[in-house]
């Protein structure tokens, strides 16, 4: 029998080294047996040895650290699954017109809008009193009849010494007030955070209680006469975030003070 040449050996010992890393992967076990142990295993000598892992670690398949050993690296993602588009922070979209762009329309299939009393919180948060009342309008939103978004508004029902009122609010909320009440969104200020699901909210989007969930809080304001911004509706958008990533531009403050406008981004939420 001829002896194998010292590549095919290499190459042989290659082809174990990556059957064994495979049935590794399965089993969760990610570090290679130390050198000596995994020579003795494949029946190859040391140098050989040296040689195979050498090509793994460059193909990016394993690492080798001093004093650590050899370990498995993660596999790469092959999935060929587009990554979820990204919610812009630093523009006013609503979440129909975001999708709309992105080419993913959704339809909402569910409004409620409750009119109700303001809490401390709110009364603080949009400057009214206890006898105020504000609209609680909650939408959700689907694509291919999967939930992906949930939003949340609170509106005042007084708002620039007018009554706002509020049957059904299937358009997004800044369009409503800009061109129903005539009242502008000149700023929103975006707070983002991660949350677990409730089990409202888990239902909505057809999550398990305790899923994690994007949450955008809005604070549309409006510039009274004498340019004063006013809160006038505080937004709650929550997005699951196997299908939704949020996105934020951050601009050096030179070149931002360069480039200030005054003009709104178009859209609304």
């Amino acid at each position: 029998m001829p002896v194998p040449s010292a590549r095919a050996a290499v190459e042989h010992a290659h082809h174990q080294l990556v059957e064994l890393i495979a049935q590794q992967r399965k089993s969760g076990d990610l570090r290679l047996p130390p050198e000596a142990a995994l020579s003795s295993t494949l029946g190859v000598s040391r140098n050989t040895l040296r040689e195979a892992l050498a090509q793994l670690e460059a193909q990016g398949t394993v690492t080798r650290r001093r004093r650590v050993g050899t370990v498995i690296n993660p596999e790469p993602d092959q999935s060929d699954t587009p990554a979820p588009p990204a919610y812009p922070l630093d523009t006013i979209v609503s979440i129909p017109d975001f999708f709309a762009q992105v080419d993913r329309p959704v339809t909402v299939t569910s409004v409620a809008v409750v009119r109700e009393r303001p809490d401390a919180t709110l009364i603080a948060q949009l400057g009214l009193t206890s006898d105020d009342e504000v609209y609680r309008v909650r939408r959700t939103y689907v694509e291919d009849g999967e939930p992906v978004a949930v939003s949340e508004h609170v509106i005042p029902r007084m708002l620039h010494g007018h009554g706002i009122h509020i049957e059904a609010l299937t358009d997004g909320v800044s369009t409503f007030l800009s061109e129903v009440e005539n009242i502008s969104i000149d700023q929103v200020e975006h707070i983002t955070s991660a949350v677990p699901a409730g089990d409202a909210l888990a239902r909505d989007l057809a999550l398990a209680p305790g899923s994690p969930v994007l949450v955008v809080e809005a604070s549309l304001r409006s510039a009274e006469e004498d340019g004063t911004l006013r809160t006038v509706t505080l937004g709650h958008l929550y997005f699951d975030p196997r299908r939704v990533h949020l996105r934020s531009t951050a601009t050096p403050p030179d070149h931002q003070a360069a480039h200030l406008v005054s003009e709104r981004p178009p859209g609304s939420l």
